[in-house]
């Protein structure tokens, strides 16, 4: 009796560290540069001293959410179709601390189809292309194409 009475007591002694452990927490929103809520968007968190990676994707409320995550050091990256990658790098996650880091994502594909566009007139490069409509600038600075598509009739 006695030898089980000290197995139990050695058990919980030695389990004692393994409840001591604390985690920390990171936690956010993903948002456009307009101020609405990117649903849907990957979020990976890369632990920098082991290179161990965890994914999850942004809820209807554009939350996402990392619980559990050891005190280290950490790389975040969010990425969506259609939007630029954010990173953060090198974020320190302490013990039970629940760091809070929003994204706001840029638009990632300027132009759309645009962009692979080119009108040559008389033989020009596209570089030389001006755009009027009814006399006023209707040329693209970026893509060197037009801004506004006149209908046929026009």
């Amino acid at each position: 009796m006695k030898a089980c009475a000290l197995r139990i007591v050695l058990s919980i002694l030695f389990s004692m560290p393994v409840f001591s452990q604390t985690f920390g927490e990171i936690t956010a929103e993903v948002k456009d540069t307009a101020g609405a809520v990117i649903v849907g968007a990957k979020v990976t968190v890369t632990n920098t001293g082991t290179n161990a990676t965890r994914e999850t994707v942004t809820t209807g409320a554009g939350v996402y959410n990392f619980p559990s995550l050891q005190p280290r050091f950490y790389n975040i990256r969010v990425e969506q179709p259609g939007f630029r990658a954010a990173v953060e790098n090198n974020i320190e996650l302490q013990v039970q601390q629940t760091a809070r880091l929003d994204f706001t994502l840029q638009v990632g594909q300027l132009g759309g189809t645009r962009a692979n566009e080119q009108i040559s007139v008389a033989g020009q490069r596209r570089e030389f292309n001006y755009f009027t409509l009814d006399g006023v600038d209707n040329t693209d600075v970026n893509f060197n194409s037009y801004i506004i598509q006149p209908s046929i009739e026009s």
